[in-house]
């Protein structure tokens, strides 16, 4: 896991959730729970985020382009102006996503 996964990783457990704008491409977050996050304007581009908790977590104006969200949760994450180009998302749980 890289140096910036773990910092994310480490903040989030101790209670922060804004990680807004922070350049997270190619981090690893598989199976890792980032619910309510706000990774509003991050860059996630070829991150992998198979089967990671993502419920709730704002991914707006979020950059994903060939992110692995094979399985991962994305109940209610919000979604509007992410891109998605390239991203894996069978088995991902897309109920009620919002694009608000």
């Amino acid at each position: 896991m890289d140096i910036r996964a773990q910092a994310l990783l480490s903040l989030y457990a101790a209670g922060e959730r804004d990680f807004s704008g922070w350049d997270l491409s190619g981090s690893a977050f598989s199976g890792v729970n980032l619910r309510g996050a706000n990774l509003c304007t991050a860059d996630l581009h070829n991150a992998d985020l198979r089967n990671a908790d993502l419920r709730y977590a704002d991914l707006c104006n979020a950059d994903l382009r060939n992110a692995d969200l094979r399985g991962a949760l994305l109940l209610r994450a919000i979604l509007h102006g992410a891109l998605l180009q390239g991203a894996e998302l069978a088995g991902a749980d897309l109920l009620r996503w919002a694009i608000r």
